[in-house]
């Protein structure tokens, strides 16, 4: 990810969420509309609080987008250069860990195609099929209901789960 104006991060927030202008993209923040016209124009710099929500809707690291923001507002050289070096380690970290990342999938022979959510029946048996599948299960609270659903007659309640405390 290069180093970036403000302005681009603006759009891309709006456009990630369908935004048609600043005051809607505001609205959506919870931040004032004069805000966003200063970041905008120039005239002001988001602090860390802002920068981390416009990074989180615009779908980029707040960690880089605030260490830029403070090489933007740096009064000396030195300083300046320094919050850029810290966006770019920060940027180069992003990179290594996502290499790392599909080095391992790589290594393991998973695929995309191969990848798909486990459902309740299934077992996965790697003596006899190798692995070939990704399960993922994204909480326990989508395995085993509260006291409280199977209360109400949640569908996903039944004998065969054990309940929490």
């Amino acid at each position: 990810m290069p180093n970036f104006a403000i302005g681009a991060v603006l759009d891309l927030a709006r456009e990630r969420h369908g935004l048609k202008s600043d005051y809607k993209l505001s609205l959506y923040l919870g931040i004032a509309d004069g805000s966003i016209r200063n970041f905008r124009h120039g005239r002001s710099l988001p602090d860390e609080r802002i920068c981390k929500l416009l990074a989180e809707a615009a779908g980029i690291d707040p960690l880089i987008l605030a260490a830029q923001v403070q090489a933007q507002r740096s009064k000396t050289d030195d300083a300046r250069s320094l919050w850029e070096a810290i966006a770019e380690r920060l940027q180069m970290a992003g990179a290594h860990a996502l290499a790392a990342v599909f080095a391992v999938l790589f290594a393991m022979g998973i695929g995309a195609q191969d990848a798909r959510a486990a459902g309740p029946g299934d077992v996965h048996d790697s003596a006899t099929q190798g692995v070939k599948s990704l399960y993922i299960v994204s909480s326990i609270n989508d395995v085993i209901p509260t006291k409280r659903q199977c209360a109400v007659g949640a569908a996903s309640c039944s004998s065969r789960y054990h309940h929490r405390p």
